[in-house]
């Protein structure tokens, strides 16, 4: 069940989206699937609404997520983009990682709606709903589009699980509530594919991923009694195996596997000299 807390916010995005004619969307950088998958879904909804939608990201749409039947409405932030009635801000919990050329597009644009499910969100938009409760943006989404009566579409429904289903791990996280669940049950009633979903996502990888992966497990460092486990992918190999966007996400999750470990980390190298790090733990009393 939807908590009470967020009809009255989920009533003042109705109202904004009611006397709107044109939105930007967008999300975090290098997006994931509960990226990609929210915006593709807000973004077709609007514009099944009548509504002017520019969907944007600072990068391209990684190639794990092309199979995806709305990928191509998301584009490259570039120029300044005319001013919007408002620009929906999605699965990004500190306003900088939308990145420096979305900022720019955007900033004609003052007014912001912020959607979220981190619990590091400040709440920076000029509405905000972030539910940390909730384990992807994609099922507050669904909530909202439900509440309000936005149009589905088959799309619609393709992203939003996208969205649900990666950010859950496939329903096997601790965030995965009985509301997922009952969303996810709904969408497979409706006619979402998920054989096709899933191969797509988990049981096709191209060589090079493959590849990476080897060298992962071959590299990776045990640490803290067989409790740690870490690699660092340098520029090195991400050169080597010729790595594409989209190719770098799960890894970290191959390091949490290991028997034993509770604490995981990936550091990656950036192109700009960056170190980007991702960290998971599992139960066990390590947040």
């Amino acid at each position: 069940m939807m908590r009470e807390g967020l009809k009255a916010k989920f009533a003042e995005i109705g109202g904004i989206i009611e006397r709107g004619k044109r939105f930007v969307v967008v999300s975090h950088l290098r997006p994931d699937g509960d990226a990609l998958g929210s915006s593709v879904a807000l973004g077709r909804s609007l514009q099944l609404m009548g509504k002017e939608v520019e969907v944007i990201n600072q990068h391209a749409t990684p190639e794990n997520l092309r199979f995806m039947g709305g990928h191509k409405m998301v584009s490259v932030a570039g120029p300044e983009l005319r001013p919007a009635d408002a620009v929906f801000i999605l699965d990004t919990a500190d306003e900088k990682r939308i990145g420096a050329d979305a900022e720019t597009a955007i900033a004609a644009t003052g007014f912001r709606v912020v959607i979220d499910h981190h619990i590091t969100n400040s709440g920076y938009g000029d509405v905000s709903v972030v539910d940390a409760e909730s384990p992807a943006t994609g099922q507050i989404l669904y909530q909202l589009m439900k509440e309000l009566g936005l149009p589905f579409d088959p799309v619609i429904r393709e992203a939003l699980w996208v969205a649900i289903v990666t950010d859950t791990g496939s329903f096997q996280y601790r965030n995965t509530t009985g509301e997922t669940m009952r969303i996810a049950a709904v969408l497979l009633d409706e006619g979402v594919d998920v054989a096709k979903i899933s191969q797509a996502l988990y049981a096709t990888r191209p060589a090079r991923k493959v590849r990476l992966i080897g060298e992962l497990l071959a590299g990776m460092d045990i640490g803290l009694d067989g409790r740690y486990s870490s690699w660092a992918m340098t520029r090195d190999v991400q050169g080597r195996l010729g790595l594409r966007p989209g190719d770098k996400e799960g890894l970290v999750e191959e390091l949490r596997a290991v028997e034993g470990v509770v604490v995981a980390a990936l550091f990656d190298e950036l192109a700009d000299g960056e170190i980007r790090l991702s960290m998971r733990s599992k139960e066990g009393g390590v947040d």
